[in-house]
């Protein structure tokens, strides 16, 4: 936990669906007033609407589903709180996870607008290195290989969400 300019900074890991569905409900529980939730996740669309992959675990298939996206209970957001979508396809189209959550929990949001993957520049893709040599990392989608396999690499524009568009 860090804190800047006021603002609380609060990092959850989750490895598994009922993982990440058990801390939404803490979030929630707690009252804890969101400025910004970022989620960081393995993504993709399951009968053309957004999902998230997770770990399998105890019986559980690791997905949550857009139907479980919809009934995950409502944070308190400060003014201004958003939700950003760092997963694979996490703006993509109708119903994808970003806008989905935007309805439900009546924030704006963002989210990738394409296959996401790392890269050590925010703005062009530049592979990383798996042996701990990259110093900053960024998850984003760009245009290249699954996006567009003619692509110049750059970043693809996020695709935004406001309450009930």
């Amino acid at each position: 936990m860090s804190r800047s300019g006021g603002r609380k900074t609060v990092m959850v890991g989750v490895k598994t669906e009922q993982d990440f569905k058990k801390k939404w409900k803490e979030l929630s529980n707690n009252g804890t007033k969101v400025d910004s939730l970022i989620i960081f996740s393995h993504g993709g669309k399951e009968d053309g609407k957004g999902v998230l992959y997770f770990s399998e675990k105890r019986k559980m298939d690791g997905t949550v589903s857009n139907s479980d996206l919809k009934n995950l209970p409502k944070l308190q957001y400060n003014k201004g709180g958003n939700i950003d979508v760092r997963a694979c396809l996490g703006g993509s189209g109708n119903n994808s996870v970003a806008e989905t959550l935007s309805d439900t929990q009546n924030v704006s949001s963002t989210g990738v607008s394409g296959k996401a993957t790392f890269s050590t520049n925010p703005k062009q893709h530049n592979r990383i290195s798996f042996f701990g040599r990259s110093k900053k990392v960024y998850l984003d989608a760009f245009n290249r290989s699954h996006n567009n396999s003619s692509g110049d690499g750059k970043k693809l524009a996020p695709q935004s969400f406001s309450p009930n568009d």
